[in-house]
């Protein structure tokens, strides 16, 4: 299965009271559409040998079994307070239990998970307990977020569930989060409240578009 995705953007960061001949003082962020999260320098492109391994996050942990060209990070994550908010595309209309659409708070200094959003799990704050994994077939976020700074919150346009006509399988959680706009406060990763534009989605609408702040 080919990958479909295309890059939309990159995210810009000036680490906080870093001297200005730090290495990766000001960096550049992006998503791969092998799910990746790559930080370097602003200044030659170096990798940032702080941030995950050798300048690499791989935001797949923790998602299980995924075949080839099923997750993508698309667009770019969405910095709030110095949290680089992170969603991915799922294939469409593979499998109704496809890799999970959890979103993840990545520090954007060091690349590490703060928190991981899993609407069917919301008791996890972190990485999934051991033998476990995301929860398959959620909703996911392929477009981008919105931020608020002095709120805390991160604007989430989310998705359908897997089996994007089919809804017979879907689980309460997923009917009342999916296709979507959700607020996440950044600190903590949980929901502050939600606006569903369509119910039960069996149409695979989607909420396509990027949250507009006025």
């Amino acid at each position: 299965i080919p990958y479909t995705a295309a890059c939309r953007g990159v995210v810009y960061h000036a680490v906080p009271n870093a001297p200005a001949d730090q290495a990766c003082a000001t960096r550049v962020i992006e998503g791969t559409l092998d799910a990746r999260l790559i930080a370097v320098d602003a200044r030659n492109g170096r990798p940032c040998a702080d941030f995950g391994t050798n300048g690499q996050v791989d935001a797949k942990q923790g998602m299980g079994k995924v075949p080839p060209g099923f997750v993508s990070i698309n667009s770019p994550p969405t910095l709030v307070r110095g949290v680089l908010v992170a969603g991915h595309q799922v294939l469409d209309g593979q499998d109704r239990w496809a890799p999970s659409g959890v979103i993840q708070g990545f520090d954007a200094v060091t690349g590490r998970l703060r928190w991981a959003w899993d609407m069917m799990h919301p008791d996890w704050n972190g990485a999934p307990p051991a033998g476990q994994e995301w929860a398959r077939g959620t909703p996911n976020m392929w477009t981008m977020a919105s931020g608020d700074e002095q709120l805390g919150l991160v604007y989430l346009p989310m998705g359908n569930a897997a089996a994007d006509y089919y809804s017979s399988l879907r689980r309460p959680e997923e009917n009342f989060y999916a296709t979507s706009l959700v607020a996440l406060d950044v600190t903590t990763g949980k929901p502050k409240w939600r606006f569903q534009a369509v119910r039960n989605d069996v149409w695979d609408y989607d909420f396509g578009a990027q949250a507009t702040l006025v």
